[in-house]
């Protein structure tokens, strides 16, 4: 369970960095 838990987190905050990564390349591109 814990490491299930743990891995689930790790999956979220990558998705969650991505995006952030993403959104700042596409800002940047567009300036």
């Amino acid at each position: 369970m814990k490491v299930n838990t743990r891995k689930t987190i790790l999956q979220i905050a990558i998705s969650f960095l991505t995006a952030i990564a993403t959104t700042l390349g596409v800002t940047s591109c567009s300036l």
